[in-house]
């Protein structure tokens, strides 16, 4: 099906280099397109800007040749119901910034019960890197840094940010506390988030270490296990 015309903000989106975003509980992808289907569920023509790689799709609804209604819809595949979102477009697309959250969810904590700030300089541990401490700087806390749908949702994240990574612990939705992270002192300096692709990069080397350090792992097992048979053969042979 043609395109009739791609709302401006979402040509912004693109051109600012924005792939990602986060609604709910999703992350969706910006892929413009039509589809009859979807047109012929909502009952008119809808310009489908974003999917959730699951069936889904989130669309504007055509108002005359080239124009928009400002509303935000989502079309859920099972059951082809049709949902309008709260955000208005530039929010979602992320071109536009959200106040920071405040509702019941606790305060972010370190196991001291010291609270979370935006700057600290901390210590943590992944699970790739289970063996030791690495260094980073708190780039997001919930309730102080603008919301973004990717760290707050029905549970509620830190973004923990250095030079090779980006990750991001939970919060205890019960006491705030936020395990294995550990506070080296206050800081000042907020570094910018990673756009997702380069988290993404990031995920997949510390996939290829895990994997790594599971072959070193299993190999030392093969060998002591072997020299023990060794042994037992020489003691009772």
């Amino acid at each position: 099906m043609t395109i009739r015309k791609i709302h401006p903000l979402i040509q912004q989106a693109l051109d600012e280099g924005i792939v990602y975003f986060h609604s709910g509980n999703c992350e969706w992808k910006i892929l413009v397109e039509r589809d009859e289907y979807v047109d012929e569920c909502v009952g008119r023509d809808v310009l489908i800007f974003a999917n959730n790689g699951y069936g889904d799709y989130l669309f504007l609804k055509y108002d005359g040749p080239d124009e928009f209604e400002p509303a935000v819809f989502e079309f859920m595949h099972e059951g082809q119901q049709v949902e309008p979102l709260h955000d208005e477009l530039d929010t979602l697309l992320g071109l536009r910034e959200r106040p920071t959250s405040s509702d019941a969810y606790p305060s972010a904590k370190y196991e001291n019960g010291q609270e979370v700030a935006l700057g600290d300089r901390v210590q943590f541990k992944t699970w790739v890197s289970f063996w030791k401490w690495q260094e980073g700087i708190v780039s997001y806390v919930p309730g102080q840094s603008n919301k973004d749908m990717q760290y707050e949702s029905d549970l509620k994240w830190l973004a923990i940010r250095n030079d090779e990574m980006e990750v991001d612990p939970l919060i205890d939705p019960i006491t705030g506390v936020v395990k294995k992270v550990r506070l080296i002192e206050r800081g000042k300096t907020v570094p910018k988030k990673h756009k997702r692709q380069e988290t993404k990069t990031s995920c997949l080397f510390q996939l290829l270490v895990m994997v790594l350090v599971l072959v070193v792992l299993f190999g030392a097992i093969y060998l002591v296990m072997s020299i023990v048979e060794w042994i037992k053969h020489l003691v009772f042979a």
